[in-house]
């Protein structure tokens, strides 16, 4: 099955009030997710920020908390897909932007759910509480990350006796 569905910035947070993000005894739920940010290149670092990653993060953080085995399949965002990585998304995929948008194949019996949610890179989408929603989830997802890597610098940096 597979559901089309246009989701505004600010209702990202409500978007799987809609999903049906069921568990399918023959396989996994796949979400073939198109993230419309709203103008520019998403391999532009403030495109990427506030058109791709900030919406991701609020819908994997949604959807791990939903159904923790669905997975989700982004397109590249070619030179930032570094970050990507770093952010520690552990159920989303990413896919060569030309095969993302031609369509991807998906194992017979899985549940596909194709849902295309809006960037916030344009000011009149730039909302407070969104803002901060995201500024928590990735704290929140790259606390221990942090925290070690502070941890290391802080021991390497301090002075031999």
């Amino acid at each position: 099955m597979t559901m089309k569905l246009s989701v505004y910035p600010r209702r990202v947070r409500d978007l799987f009030a809609a999903l049906s993000l069921r568990r399918t005894s023959a396989g996994r739920v796949h979400i073939y997710l198109r993230i419309a940010n709203v103008d520019g290149s998403v391999q532009h670092y403030y495109h990427f920020l506030l058109g791709f990653l900030a919406p991701l993060a609020l819908f994997a953080d949604a959807c791990e908390r939903e159904n923790a085995r669905a997975l989700i399949h982004v397109r590249s965002c070619e030179p930032l897909d570094g970050l990507l990585r770093e952010a520690r998304f552990p159920n989303v995929i990413i896919h060569d932007p030309v095969a993302h948008h031609e369509g991807l194949e998906f194992p017979p019996g899985d549940a596909v759910e194709t849902v295309t949610i809006g960037g916030f890179d344009h000011p009149r989408f730039y909302d407070r509480a969104i803002l901060n929603a995201v500024e928590a989830t990735m704290r929140a997802r790259l606390h221990d990350a942090v925290a070690h890597e502070t941890a290391a610098l802080r021991k390497k940096l301090r002075p031999k006796k």
